[in-house]
């Protein structure tokens, strides 16, 4: 006899991790690069002033590449210069820093704030919970559809689990100019889902 169960958990994130990007377009490669990575020390330089540590600031990429264009009368790639792109994110676990430090690092030269995502701790146990109450959930199943056949259940032959959904709570995106000063994140939820198979016993058995 086969089972299914589900389950889920909420819990509050206790971090929120912020996504930037330092675009520069300049006619030679090193001038771009250049003026990013001043741009990018520039930032660093107002964040430790807003106490945000500098192991909590990483570059997550850094690439310069040519921008070329087609141009008439053959419509050939012509080569029109070159962009220095360095993305980077910021983590901090205070959320009312939040509005001030998206418009600290937009004023200091970032070009975009691709998004802001907000992770707990509390996320393996979280899964945990959840997965204590799939695996009761596909029992209760299991056992309600024994039951209406006049049967019960025998020995677990076998019992699998997954994560099916997992809520990661995210906000903004795009190339905001400002940013509200509160944002509130919404609770992370994480969802388990587990298979089950028991021997069927007709009762009396």
């Amino acid at each position: 006899l086969s089972a299914r169960g589900q389950g889920e958990f909420s819990v509050y994130p206790d971090k929120a991790i912020i996504h930037f990007a330092v675009v520069v377009v300049r006619e030679d490669a090193l001038t771009a690069a250049k003026e990013s990575a001043a741009i990018f020390e520039d930032i660093v330089s107002r964040l430790q002033d807003l106490d945000v540590d500098r192991e909590s600031i990483v570059t997550t990429r850094f690439a310069v590449f040519e921008n070329k264009d087609r141009q008439p009368p053959r419509m050939e790639e012509v080569l029109i210069g070159y962009s220095s792109n360095h993305g980077f994110k910021v983590e901090i676990s205070e959320f009312k820093s939040i509005g001030i430090i998206v418009n600290a690092v937009l004023s200091a030269g970032s070009t975009n704030v691709q998004n802001i995502t907000f992770v707990s701790s509390e996320l393996a146990r979280a899964q945990q919970l959840a997965l204590a109450d799939a695996a009761k959930a596909a029992h209760q199943q299991a056992m309600t559809m024994a039951s209406a056949v006049g049967g019960k259940l025998g020995r677990l032959l076998q019992m699998d689990s997954e994560r099916y959904s997992y809520d990661v709570s995210d906000t903004l995106g795009g190339g905001a100019v400002s940013v509200p000063l509160t944002i509130v994140p919404e609770q992370i939820v994480a969802r388990m889902q587990v298979s089950a198979k028991w021997e069927y016993l007709p009762e009396g058995e």
